[in-house]
């Protein structure tokens, strides 16, 4: 069975089906997106929206389906902790996931 998840950036691209080439993309468009439209979000469905987004400034905020009133919020330093973030969403790491957003 295919994962259903999606991509959209915040000035309205958006593709359904994606991997980690697609992430891989987006954050490269993210160092060049202008400070109005500097954001993406990838969404995970699993029983319900997973959903992870950064910003341009390099901080995410992830919304889990176990819970969707929290909001885990961190910043980053650099892509490279970002991507490795958005693989764990993909494989449906969700408790590493928040875990990785929740340390200090």
């Amino acid at each position: 069975m295919q994962q259903e998840n999606y991509i959209q950036y915040s000035n309205g691209y958006s593709k359904e089906n994606i991997n980690m080439q697609d992430i891989m993309t987006a954050l490269a468009d993210l160092k060049i997106m202008d400070d109005e439209h500097g954001a993406f979000w990838v969404s995970v469905i699993i029983s319900e929206e997973n959903v992870l987004e950064v910003n341009k400034n390099l901080s995410v905020v992830g919304v889990f389906d176990d819970d969707p009133n929290i909001q885990y919020q961190k910043q980053f330093k650099d892509l490279d902790e970002i991507q490795n973030l958005y693989s764990m969403l993909l494989h449906e790491n969700i408790a590493q996931l928040k875990k990785k957003l929740e340390a200090k």
